[in-house]
């Protein structure tokens, strides 16, 4: 039996002590492609975690992978490797989408945009001026008091 991913032997048993290796993960039931390229379940085995890391990074791994290992006594009480969340990026709104936004959602997007205050203070700033101006040409647009006269200072 051979590593899923470097293709180095990993021997499950063997009569010889001095080259028994067991696989660092055992997962069966991983979809695969046969010869006539038709869908096969197949056994896995991933020789240590280097090759696990570049597998889940890959993609290559199910997303739902618990159910898959067969090993799981070797990881029972440890600690096992948890792939990293990617957590969504907080994106800033203009003021016609933070006015379109549901009450719920807008107050969320606040808070949201507070806690960015101590990630990128700069550009939370220079987003509030932004947003400011964007008020003041929205008033100034929609001022219904047309009546006023400007004074053209020149």
């Amino acid at each position: 039996m051979n590593c899923f991913h470097c293709h180095k032997t990993v021997c499950k048993d063997s009569i010889d002590k001095e080259d028994y290796k067991k696989p660092w993960l055992h997962l069966t039931n991983i979809v695969s492609l046969n010869e006539e390229k038709g869908q096969i379940l197949v056994d896995k085995y991933i020789c240590g975690y280097s090759c696990y890391k570049r597998l889940y990074d890959s993609d290559s791994l199910p997303k739902k992978l618990f159910p898959h290992i067969v090993n799981k006594e070797d990881y029972k009480d440890l600690i096992r490797p948890v792939p990293r969340i990617k957590k969504k990026e907080f994106t800033y709104l203009s003021l016609d989408e933070i006015q379109n936004l549901p009450e719920e959602e807008r107050e969320l997007y606040h808070e949201q945009k507070e806690s960015q205050i101590h990630i990128n203070p700069i550009f939370s700033v220079i987003h509030d001026e932004i947003i400011e101006e964007e008020e003041r040409v929205y008033t100034i647009e929609n001022d219904n008091s047309s009546e006023h006269s400007y004074i053209d200072d020149y």
